[in-house]
């Protein structure tokens, strides 16, 4: 019995990176699924920044994360510091910067105007 209902649907192929991204139907004709298959879609969102910015790339929007991650750790580090207060403890340590990503030679700024940081 498996095997008739085996052979009456077709193998689900999944739609390529790109298919996916533009909602389109996926055929076996596609002519991205070679360079974009569905298990790696950030290899076509990478693809289609470089076309809306062939200079710079997803570059813009990696630094404005980390302007992001910069401001928010800045508002927790606050909001630390202001929990020990009220609950009379000792002062925190100085935070030294010092995050999980690599910052940018260029200094990670200068590409989107973020209105939370001045740009």
């Amino acid at each position: 019995m498996a095997s008739s209902s085996s052979s009456s649907s077709a193998a689900y192929n999944p739609p390529c990176a790109a298919c996916k991204f533009l909602r389109r139907k996926c055929t076996k004709e596609c002519v991205f699924s070679p360079y974009f298959p569905p298990e790696e879609p950030q290899k076509f969102a990478a693809a289609e920044a470089r076309v809306r910015d062939p200079v710079y790339g997803c570059v813009p929007a990696i630094s404005y994360l980390h302007r992001q991650v910069d401001r928010l750790q800045k508002e927790l580090d606050s909001a630390n510091a202001a929990l020990i207060r009220l609950a009379g403890g000792p002062p925190p340590p100085p935070h030294n910067g010092n995050h999980y990503y690599h910052r940018p030679p260029w200094g990670g700024g200068g590409f989107y105007n973020d209105p939370n940081n001045g740009g």
